[in-house]
């Protein structure tokens, strides 16, 4: 199993952030937890294949001040092609600059 983290700090109101996990061998990617204290939105996109630069969306997610975190868990394993990119893009969608937070978990091979 993989996991990987990232925070974004201070991402301006309106803005986005990229958090991007390159797998290194064919693999398989089942959730995605992210977090914020404002509003925010998730998407989750998974690369055709190693460093190609196109990018299909698989999951979207949004949260509420009042249920600060988003869990996406995949009914099914979505598969990553090796040296593919995960790429989750937070959005802040509250009114003032905050920190945006993910984790990609994954299972290396398929």
């Amino acid at each position: 199993e993989t996991v990987n983290f990232k925070v974004d700090p201070t991402i301006a109101a309106g803005s986005s952030a990229n958090h991007d996990f390159t797998f290194s061998q064919a693999s398989k990617i089942y959730q995605v937890f992210a977090s914020a204290s404002g509003k925010m939105k998730v998407e989750i996109q998974v690369e055709s294949g190693a460093a190609t630069g196109v990018f299909t969306t698989i999951a979207v997610g949004f949260n509420s001040t009042s249920v600060p975190n988003i869990d996406i868990t995949l009914n099914k394993y979505a598969l990553v092609p090796a040296g593919a990119r995960v790429r989750v893009i937070k959005t802040n969608r509250d009114l003032t600059a905050q920190d945006l937070y993910s984790t990609i978990v994954g299972i290396l091979g398929t």
